[in-house]
């Protein structure tokens, strides 16, 4: 059977088809991009693990990976069963904090004559509202997204780990021998992107957990270290990491108070409560956009817009993968508008080579210039002797 070529016009017909399908799907999957690109990123963070082991000790990937998945979740998981029960005791001491002061502000009221104004019971409705364990744990649950998203980023990152090496040999090798390297210069440029940005975090991390850590020994907060240690690793999940970080500062202060500062328990938490809510506001503002846009090269609005507009449309799992995300589509746009307008895709790639070119010498160039050099002192050797001879004849017919 003999195949008959599509002509130019059913190619692009195809084309355009394709392209309004996908537009379609992405528009109607776009809830799904997000945890999948976080399932790509702890995928990509957890391979390195994953491929010591496979060097260090020989065993198969199928028996590596979940041990290792394994073994990461179990830490995940052993967080917050550390600290929730902590948490838990501390709000029930807030409570009875709480209804110790209903009563001394309601003996406060009887001597100032006031009970007319204010009712106890309404100050006491109003903080059992507020300090009330089992709310805080709802409103803390409900922040977590929904159940199916961190099934869904559960699932899915196990099995890309697992077929982590085959899914890149099929990106790299599926597409046809002549845009083979393109999609190897493509996957070079988009790891690069995504390596940066985890530097990036990695740089923010260290920098708010070491800000926080000074910040609370300087006021004497118990456990400053710990409490350092914790804002740096929640600084990662934007908005919400930083703000269990200081609720979590806020409540140490307010039950333990200061070790050298001589105020009252309440100030001093209103105190830890303001320095680092500036902790946060220097970070949001100034130093994630500075850092992100360095690291991926970004300009710094761009970084704060799009952080911020994905926390309010999209949600905390959105605002951890956008700037990633944008110098992506950055790249992948820029190289489909020059093949699309029939210009070299990589022109940096270009102006690198003849620069390297030029730099080196060609061994012949430096052969034949070793020729000439021996060539040039006999030539210099043969007429400094012409001119002594003419020289001495010249004297002699003057005598």
């Amino acid at each position: 059977m003999q195949d008959k070529a599509w002509n130019i016009q059913t190619r692009y017909f195809i084309l355009v088809i394709t392209l309004l399908i996908t537009a379609a799907f992405l528009y109607y999957a776009r809830p799904l991009i997000a945890p999948l690109m976080v399932s790509v990123l702890l995928a990509y963070v957890l391979d390195p693990v994953v491929d010591f082991f496979l060097r260090r000790f020989g065993f198969s990937r199928r028996l590596v990976v979940p041990l290792v998945y394994v073994t990461f979740l179990i830490m995940l998981a052993a967080i917050p069963a550390i600290f929730a029960p902590v948490i838990y005791a501390q709000l029930d001491a807030i409570r009875e904090e709480v209804i110790n002061f209903q009563e001394s502000f309601d003996e406060f009221l009887l001597r100032a004559n006031l009970t007319g104004l204010v009712q106890g019971d309404d100050i006491t409705d109003f903080f059992s509202f507020l300090y009330n364990p089992q709310r805080i744990f709802g409103v803390v649950l409900a922040a977590t997204e929904n159940l199916a998203w961190i099934l869904i980023i559960t699932v899915s990152t196990f099995y890309i780990l697992l077929d982590w090496d085959r899914l890149r040999a099929f990106i790299l090798e599926s597409p046809p021998e002549p845009y083979r390297q393109d999609i190897q210069i493509i996957y070079s440029k988009v790891k690069g992107i995504w390596q940066a940005y985890l530097r990036g975090q990695l740089v923010l991390m260290t920098i708010i957990g070491t800000l926080s850590w000074l910040v609370a020994s300087l006021v004497g907060l118990p456990d400053a270290l710990l409490i350092g240690i914790i804002a740096g690793a929640l600084d990662i999940i934007p908005s919400l990491g930083p703000i269990v970080a200081m609720v979590i500062a806020t409540v140490v202060a307010y039950l333990q108070g200061s070790i050298f500062l001589e105020i009252s328990n309440i100030w001093f938490a209103v105190l830890i409560l303001g320095l680092f809510t500036a902790i946060q506001m220097i970070e949001n503002i100034w130093l994630r956009p500075r850092i992100l846009s360095q690291r991926v090269h970004l300009h710094p609005a761009l970084v704060f817009v799009a952080i911020v507009g994905s926390l309010a449309l999209a949600g905390v799992i959105a605002a951890l993968v956008i700037v990633p995300l944008i110098k992506t589509s950055e790249l992948l746009g820029g190289y489909l508008i020059r093949r699309i307008l029939g210009l070299d895709p990589w022109p940096e790639l270009q102006a690198e080579t003849p620069a390297a070119s030029t730099s080196r010498h060609h061994p012949g160039q430096r052969t034949n210039r070793a020729r000439r050099r021996p060539q040039t002192q006999a030539s210099q050797l043969r007429s400094s002797q012409t001119s002594r001879v003419r020289g001495r004849t010249r004297s002699h017919q003057i005598r």
